[in-house]
């Protein structure tokens, strides 16, 4: 049965088209990705999904209750001056459920986050990993039917990141239906069941994960590490600058090739990764590789 429906969704904010005629459903259990690079209209999505703000046009169909939802924005969702456990109690406060009863039932979790020595401490003098596995577990307790994560490994270090995905796959694995937003096409090639994949607020890809990978329309993204600043190219987007090092995702979506490559050829690139993807090969394989 269907748990939501989003049919032909428009999202406008001022003269801004942020979601185009987006459809896509979830009808089962299973862990779904919605891909796409930063600014596509992932965050929207779900902010429609939740019935936090109201499309612009399309219909919304909700067979769940609100208490069956669980939502793990990727904007701070806690109370900074508030330490771990009284967060936790606040949100069982809300949810109507008894700390008591609910404290125990997550403290492997906590322990296995590494949280247990932090209980007492504030959350605003906590790390931005630390603070995420915070809002995971305020997300899970009240056991939702629909998960809803969006961007869930920002911020966590590579073990963090291990552990999160062992819980939200253990959580699929009970039934959870999980709608999962992210960047980075390995995550969601690793964990995913099934793709919906956005770009400039239109669903380009829905499909199972083997047949999104192989879809001609997908805008799969190439990590692309240089020493120096690709400005004013089309389709390259900034993830962090650190130092003199710039990491770019650039999607073949966007990209004139033979414009891009002669960009790319004449400046130090010092990393390349990509997906096992047709449209990738194409393009990077002509790209010189620069030490």
């Amino acid at each position: 049965s269907i748990m939501i429906q989003l049919n032909n969704i428009t999202k406008k904010f001022g003269e801004k088209i942020v979601l185009n005629n987006l459809t896509l459903s979830i009808d089962s259990p299973g862990l779904y990705g919605l891909l796409g690079i930063n600014g596509a209209g992932k965050t929207t999505t779900i902010k429609c999904i939740c019935g936090l703000i109201d499309a612009s046009g399309g219909s919304i169909s909700r067979k769940l209750s609100p208490g069956e939802i669980g939502y793990m924005p990727e904007e701070l969702a806690l109370y900074k001056d508030m330490d771990i456990l009284s967060n936790m109690s606040y949100f069982c406060d809300i949810l109507g459920l008894k700390v008591e009863r609910i404290i125990p039932e997550i403290i492997p979790l906590i322990h296995r986050f590494n949280l247990n020595r932090d209980l007492r401490v504030q959350v605003g003098k906590l790390s931005k990993g630390n603070i995420r596995k915070v809002q995971f577990l305020c997300t899970i307790m009240h056991k939702p039917t629909l998960l809803i994560l969006d961007e869930p490994f920002s911020g966590l270090d590579p073990i963090s990141t291990e552990i999160m995905i062992q819980e939200i796959t253990k959580l699929k694995n009970r039934g959870v239906a999980i709608l999962l937003s992210t960047h980075r096409i390995e995550q969601a090639e690793r964990i995913c069941d099934h793709i919906f994949m956005i770009h400039r607020g239109e669903i380009v890809v829905n499909a199972p994960i083997q047949e999104a990978l192989i879809s001609g329309k997908s805008p799969m993204m190439v990590e692309i590490t240089t020493l120096v600043a690709l400005d004013g190219i089309k389709g390259a987007h900034l993830q962090s600058h650190i130092g003199e090092v710039y990491t770019y995702w650039i999607h073949p979506f966007d990209i004139n090739h033979t414009e891009i490559i002669g960009a790319l050829q004449k400046r130090k690139i010092i990393g390349l990764k990509r997906s096992e993807n047709s449209l990738n090969d194409i393009f990077i394989d002509t790209v010189t590789r620069r030490k």
